[in-house]
């Protein structure tokens, strides 16, 4: 009798686990696959790609929230420099919209950029905007192969 009681648990903890097994393959699942995109496209690029020191250049672009929902980010404009930048490269404003800004300043010594940011700007559910950056070059800024980047970067 002693012995039955031992084995009446083990035989419902074993069967238990079978049913679990079971139920877990007679379940079915169903498989989805997604594939997520940007939220917020940059379009329609205009601006000179020869500048001379102490030119003024305009480069302006459309963003468009791709989203169902406001999206809040910053806008940038990276110059990337062949030598050292400084912070007397050159100046910038942001207008969006009807908005002017003038953008926070930095440079980054490691890659040679000088990153042009804004402040927050929230960007309406499907909403599309102009950006334009007005670029001013420093009379003394040397020769040389650069490039430029524009980032709008969700946060």
């Amino acid at each position: 009798m002693n012995k039955l009681l031992l084995i009446i648990p083990l035989l419902l903890i074993l069967g238990g686990i079978a049913l679990g097994k079971l139920v877990d393959y007679l379940s079915n699942p169903l498989t989805y696959r997604i594939q997520v995109d940007s939220p917020i496209q940059l379009s329609d690029f205009s601006g000179s790609t020869t500048v001379h020191g102490g030119d003024e250049q305009t480069y302006s672009y459309s963003v468009t929230n791709k989203a169902n929902r406001d999206i809040s980010g910053v806008f940038k404009f990276i110059i990337h420099e062949p030598d050292t930048p400084t912070e007397n490269d050159a100046d910038a404003i942001l207008t969006i919209g009807d908005k002017t800004i003038t953008p926070q300043k930095d440079v980054n010594e490691t890659t040679k950029d000088l990153i042009f940011t804004s402040g927050t700007i929230t960007l309406k559910a499907g909403d599309t905007v102009k950006a334009e950056w007005r670029i001013t070059f420093n009379p003394r800024l040397e020769p040389g192969n650069y490039s430029f980047e524009t980032q709008v970067v969700p946060g």
